[in-house]
């Protein structure tokens, strides 16, 4: 799946991935290639992505708003950093 992580200044990181971990408004979970398409509030916590070569990529965001559809996911967030 595609998957960027926006911010208003600039795209913080965009590329394919097998997994993305992340803190919803009221759960933690976990989106993979094929997730059913979804609109959730997230909590400002840290996102954690896995790419398709076995690499990880840690942010830490503000809260935000994520959307997943036909294997595209954006994490919209104020801030975000890489930790």
């Amino acid at each position: 799946m595609k998957v960027s992580i926006l911010t208003p200044e600039k795209t913080i990181f965009e590329g394919e991935a097998e997994s993305v971990n992340i803190k919803g408004a009221a759960i933690p979970f976990q989106v993979l290639n094929h997730h059913a398409n979804i609109v959730s509030l997230i909590e400002g916590k840290e996102v954690n992505i896995e790419t398709q070569d076995g690499t990880r990529h840690n942010y830490k965001v503000s809260s935000g708003v994520l959307q997943n559809q036909n294997q595209v996911l954006e994490i919209l967030v104020d801030t975000a950093e890489s930790i």
